[in-house]
């Protein structure tokens, strides 16, 4: 009996291992087809593949991304620092290294990369970084498209845009010029004549601004380097504020100023303004006669960086859910019932998104259609181990 015991216990030693090779040998071969087909979309994607460590140096990379660059082979290419291997200014790797260290990932990230000949290609880049057990960086991976052809497109429509706004404001500066001559030493005109030139200067004022915006949107295009320095943040607020007080006045709108108190931002005051200024023009635009728009700042608890957070809320017509995504894109337009009586380019909270990034702020928006828009960004605070000018 004991022999038949061992016999049996024996068999089922035998087909239990059996199973398991067999299992193993599954396995095995499953993974052989996983890595062949990663190997495959790998060698034949149709967009650049990359793996590099946090310093630049590149550790792997598709055929795609070689030919992009103008490279036979990986050792041709392996021994290329992208630290400082961009083409200034398209090359945004401090700001890349910052996503990837506080987010984890960098979507759809525009640069211009030096090909091996010394010629530029224009790229679009989503990245991510692989983290080891304690949350140190082991390395970069990442995706490249090759978007030359389109910038070369988007650049020709800019010239073309940028001569013809230049153009334009030339005789319109001589226009505005001759009507406020006219509007000031002209008096004892008739009342429907004075109506014209009252017209005539609010349709010169409107072609200004479009023009102007134009003029922005392709200036911030191209990222521009900014001069920090350190400015009190309040007196800012309330020059935007002031430049609308008139026109909600005459329209029963209430524009109200909170400040929890004054900052001292690192960024460029202009552009602040402008940005508060902008926002605050929108909302007495789509705000009903006898509404309120407020404006509040105080201090962002929910980033890294000490962080001030500035908001411009209304209780006007508001914005439809489906179009939250696109408000911030050049030339959209949300429709509403004051759309056509506001007028307007769609570029206003394009330009208003890109002054808030320039200043390494970021800008987001809450809003329901007949409630009410309020929109929040954030601009860092002075850091007191840099050595500022301050702006009176």
């Amino acid at each position: 009996m004991d022999k038949i015991a061992i016999k049996n216990d024996q068999d089922y030693e035998i087909s239990i291992l059996r199973e398991r090779i067999s299992e193993l040998e599954g396995l095995t071969e499953r993974l052989r087809q996983s890595e062949e087909r990663y190997r495959y979309f790998f060698e034949t994607s149709p967009v650049g593949i990359y793996r590099t460590t946090p310093e630049g140096r590149i550790l792997l990379c598709n055929q795609r991304l070689l030919d992009m660059l103008g490279y036979d082979s990986f050792e041709g290419i392996k021994d290329r620092d992208l630290e400082g291997d961009g083409s200034e200014p398209y090359y945004p790797r401090a700001r890349f290294k910052q996503l990837l260290k506080i987010k984890g990932e960098a979507e759809i990230l525009e640069a211009a990369w030096i090909k091996k000949d010394g010629s530029i290609i224009y790229v679009r880049e989503n990245a991510r970084a692989v983290k080891d057990k304690n949350g140190e960086i082991i390395y970069y991976e990442g995706r490249v498209e090759d978007i030359t052809e389109r910038k070369n497109l988007e650049q020709a429509k800019e010239d073309f845009i940028s001569t013809a706004a230049h153009e334009l404001r030339t005789p319109l500066t001589s226009l505005q010029g001759y009507l406020a001559l006219l509007d000031k030493e002209h008096h004892g005109l008739a009342d429907k004549e004075q109506a014209y030139i009252n017209k005539l200067v609010k349709a010169a004022h409107r072609l200004h601004e479009i023009v102007e915006d134009l003029l922005s949107v392709i200036r911030l295009d191209h990222r521009p380097n900014v001069d920090l320095v350190a400015f009190q943040l309040e007196p800012v607020m309330e020059e935007a504020a002031n430049e609308w007080r008139l026109k909600a006045k005459e329209e029963r709108k209430s524009i109200i100023l909170e400040t929890q108190g004054d900052y001292v931002i690192q960024g460029e005051p202009e552009y602040t303004k402008k940005i508060i200024s902008n926002l605050i023009g929108n909302a007495v635009k789509y705000t009903e006669n006898g509404g309120t728009i407020r404006i509040t700042n105080s201090r962002s608890a929910d980033d890294n960086q000490p962080m001030v957070l500035v908001t411009v809320e209304d209780n006007g017509v508001g914005i439809a859910k489906e179009h939250h995504q696109d408000i911030f894109t050049k030339f959209f337009r949300a429709p509403n019932p004051l759309s056509v009586k506001a007028g307007g380019t769609g570029l206003g909270l394009y330009i208003v998104r890109q002054l808030v990034e320039i200043q390494h702020g970021r800008i987001w928006m809450e809003s329901e259609r007949g409630v009410g828009s309020k929109f929040s960004f954030t601009l860092p605070l002075l850091d007191k181990s840099r050595q500022l000018p301050l702006i009176q």
